[in-house]
């Protein structure tokens, strides 16, 4: 599960667990300060998250309204 965060234009994952109705959590479960978070941050940057979308294409689709963007976030091609 991916989840945008409107203050620090971070996107978080968190895996789900088996049966899909709660969270797989390991570690602390409440961050209470930014480097705590940090285990859970995908990516930054990316001014105020307004939506989080998978597309057609199985991309992660990111609009921001602060950059007025709307970002792809596409596998690394590893094969290279």
């Amino acid at each position: 599960m991916f989840v945008g965060d409107v203050d620090t234009g971070s996107i978080y994952h968190f895996k789900l667990n088996t049966k899909r109705d709660g969270l797989q959590l390991s570690g602390p479960k409440i961050a209470n300060t930014p480097q705590e978070s940090q285990l859970a941050v995908f990516g930054r940057g990316f001014g105020t998250i307004t939506d989080l979308q998978v597309g057609p294409d199985c991309y992660l689709y990111v609009l921001s309204y602060t950059n007025g963007a709307i970002y792809i976030i596409v596998p690394i091609n590893t094969s290279d």
